[in-house]
């Protein structure tokens, strides 16, 4: 992954602020315009293996400043990761300047025993903010920040999900994923398949996930126009992740469609 920092100041602006915040776990290393690196981009911890490591380099051309925490991470109920101090990670260092070309390690440990469900948490690097010039002079504050996920592993998993819901309503197609075991699982795709009276194919739509906690479920939505609403007679979905396949069918009828 990569991100050009280029920022032009506007007259009205003495000062501009840019944080941006990456949440990784799909790709297998991050990167932006300054060649800064961090690998891997998940850690998996067990009974077994209570400690790992992430690898920083630095592939640019300037120092870096970065700063590390921890956050215990769970989702509420519709999804929405939520973050809460913790003690339970433990990790060195917390503080380190990275020279040009330099790689260094963050050492990362669980000091919880495992339990009935997975320990998840999120270990952030951060880049801290440096002040520099724009080519028309004006001020830029520029912060990076990456938060690679945690996985305790339970003493004994299950994984299980469920698609609770699939409607149509005003041409508003909705599907909602619960994680319904003691594990996470990473949502790869949601496939949406809509079939003809003759069960001929009429529409079909990929959707996007992303990670989907224990006890925590999202909901996902899409559009379908009037036509195509209208040929539908029933829906087929088919939700792939990293742990599980899920599919569901549904019969609909046209009240679901824009009026």
């Amino acid at each position: 992954m990569a991100l050009k920092r280029s920022l032009r100041g506007g007259h009205r602006f003495g000062t501009m602020a840019l944080c941006v915040l990456f949440f990784l776990g799909v790709l297998g290393q991050a990167a932006y315009a300054a060649q800064f690196r961090v690998t891997p981009v998940r850690v998996d911890l067990d009974k077994n293996k209570r400690s790992g490591t992430v690898n920083l380099i630095n592939e640019g051309t300037e120092s870096v400043r970065l700063q590390v925490s921890a956050v215990r991470w769970t989702q509420d109920a519709r999804g929405k990761d939520q973050y809460a101090e913790t003690d339970e990670l433990v990790f060195f260092p917390k503080v380190m300047v990275l020279g040009p070309g330099e790689k260094r390690l963050i050492r990362v440990g669980v000091n919880a025993p495992a339990g009935a469900v997975e320990k998840t948490y999120r270990l952030f690097v951060e880049e801290i903010p440096q002040r520099k010039k724009d080519s028309e002079g004006f001020n830029v504050t520029v912060a990076l920040r990456f938060g690679v996920p945690v996985f305790v592993a339970p003493a004994k998993e299950a994984v299980a999900g469920d698609i609770k819901e699939v409607s149509l309503k005003d041409g508003k197609l909705r599907v909602t994923v619960a994680d319904s075991g003691n594990v996470h699982f990473m949502i790869t795709s949601i496939e949406v398949t809509g079939v003809g009276a003759q069960g001929e194919e009429v529409f079909s739509r990929e959707l996007s996930g992303w990670y989907l906690l224990s006890g925590a479920e999202r909901s996902y939505q899409t559009s379908i126009d009037t036509e195509e609403c209208k040929e539908i007679a029933g829906l087929e979905v088919k939700v792939k992740t990293d742990r599980v396949e899920m599919r569901r069918k549904v019969d609909v009828d046209g009240t679901g469609c824009p009026r």
